[in-house]
């Protein structure tokens, strides 16, 4: 329980970094003379600002600071890679001579991060960290506090609490997931979840408990009634009889061929895909264009650094966004099989997201052209996903392909087949 209230301290916390405009917080922020968007300490005076600043210190590290357009980011003692922490434990020079510096001098005049720049001054692991961030960019709001710990930089009670338990937390188990996640009535999980804690009241659980004179199954009366024996071995049991009757359920089912869906004619095919190494957590992006015919027009692939799986789809989508402008199209189809990044960039709340890339994407989109963003199901994104593939780890530039390479030549021909 005491985890559990500091959890519910850290979401107050966060609130009070991050829902400015919410009267409780700016009659409190008032109040205490807090005038720094994430403050180092809070004034201890009545209670519950004195149990905020009792664990003000182990609530920082949760906090990052999502890129605007890098005004008030301290270049190496702020949390701006939610990955790595602060910089200042990765320079390769003292950053206590660097600390005037800002998070805008790491940015060339073209608008991307100035790999010289960060060669000369932090170590190669904490550049492709850095790399997967996007840029300061005068145009996009002020940087803006966000929770380090999910993907989509929003408290979660949750992930608070998982933090806060850390090593004390039993270990996951795959097969909780496929529990949870089946198509059957809630009762029928609980109940498998039941089964596999072994906390079904049988004969042998409640001999245990002195509330049976005898563990023996009462059906066979041979072994005693376990959870095992209940749902498998009793020959005299429903599941034990039926077991021997019953056909077999097939493996899978066939499932219904998925095919590409062109654009109208006029419009240009957009295919985005992300993907990230299980490994060593690089991400790459890739894509390509294609007409209403499903004629080749234009591919590219380029490394992110280390990434998330969201992430990267954002950045997909972000980055073919930018070269499809500059190439001259100006009515587009994207298609992405990451539903919870269409989601995200089709929200209300795009403009004001905690995810600076999707506020980047929501800019675009608002330029003289016409955009539309929709979910493709991923056997119909195979081709972008092999020119994901495509991307060199170790080169960060945008790799443009006028010409389809083998791979992706074989993805196309069948999506042809489907117009």
């Amino acid at each position: 329980m005491f985890d559990v209230n500091k959890a519910f301290l850290q979401k107050l916390g966060f609130l009070l970094i991050t829902d400015l405009d919410a009267l409780w917080v700016i009659l409190l922020r008032q109040k205490y003379r807090v005038i720094d968007i994430c403050p180092s300490t809070i004034a201890r005076t009545t209670y519950t600002p004195r149990a905020l600043s009792n664990g003000w210190d182990e609530f920082l590290p949760n906090v990052a600071w999502s890129v605007g357009n890098g005004s008030s980011i301290r270049l190496y003692s702020d949390i701006w890679v939610p990955s790595l922490g602060p910089l200042c434990h990765h320079t390769l020079a003292d950053p206590n001579t660097l600390e005037a510096q800002s998070i805008t001098d790491l940015v060339s005049s073209d608008g991307n991060w100035s790999l010289q720049t960060l060669q000369h001054h932090f170590t190669e692991s904490a550049i492709a960290h850095i790399i997967g961030i996007r840029c300061p960019d005068p145009l996009d709001d002020n940087d803006r506090a966000v929770w380090r710990w999910t993907p989509r930089s929003i408290f979660e009670l949750k992930s608070a609490y998982l933090r806060l338990v850390g090593s004390h937390w039993p270990p996951r188990q795959s097969i909780w997931k496929l529990i949870w996640r089946l198509a059957v009535p809630q009762c029928v999980r609980l109940f498998l979840w039941l089964a596999f804690q072994q906390r079904l009241m049988t004969n042998a659980t409640r001999h245990c408990r002195n509330l049976a004179a005898s563990p023996t199954c009462p059906l066979c009366r041979s072994m005693p009634e376990t959870v095992l024996h209940t749902l498998r071995d009793c020959a005299e049991s429903f599941y034990g009889s039926a077991s021997a009757t019953l056909a077999p359920v097939p493996a899978s089912l066939p499932a219904s061929a998925t095919i590409w869906k062109p654009p109208e004619q006029g419009w240009i095919c957009l295919n985005v895909d992300g993907v990230v190494s299980l490994q060593s957590g690089v991400g790459a992006i890739g894509g390509l264009a294609r007409n209403s015919l499903g004629e080749w027009l234009v591919g590219f692939s380029k490394t992110l650094g280390h990434s998330d799986a969201l992430r990267a789809e954002l950045w997909a989508i972000y980055d073919r966004l930018k070269l499809v402008w500059d190439c001259g199209f100006r009515r587009l189809l994207v298609q992405s099989d990451c539903r919870q990044a269409i989601d995200l960039i089709c929200s209300a709340e795009a403009n004001s997201s905690a995810l600076s890339l999707v506020r980047a994407i929501t800019r675009l989109r608002r330029m003289d052209w016409e955009v539309a963003i929709i979910w493709t199901p991923r056997d119909a994104n195979r081709a972008s996903d092999s020119m994901a593939k495509l991307a060199d780890p170790y080169v960060y530039s945008l790799s443009i392909f006028h010409v389809a390479s083998l791979e992706v030549v074989k993805f196309i021909e069948l999506d042809k087949l489907s117009l």
